[in-house]
């Protein structure tokens, strides 16, 4: 299986069970040598981890200050 960027960035999108579950079929591939990420795939997760990082800051952030009106 060869993953790409947004196969990657799918855990800043998503909950703790299918983070947990996406977390067992990783484990399972490496386990059979069949995970492939390209060197280029790894260059553009590094690039967008910070925004994805930074688009939940800023949601957990409005979400909390509409808790707080």
């Amino acid at each position: 299986f060869v993953l790409d960027t947004n196969s990657l960035l799918v855990p800043y999108r998503t909950g703790k069970e299918n983070i947990e579950e996406i977390r067992k079929i990783y484990e399972m591939l490496i386990n059979k040598s069949r995970l492939f990420i390209p060197e280029h795939v790894l260059r553009e997760f590094a690039k967008n981890r910070s925004l994805k990082i930074m688009e939940l800051y800023t949601n957990i952030d409005n979400q909390l200050s509409t808790l707080l009106q």
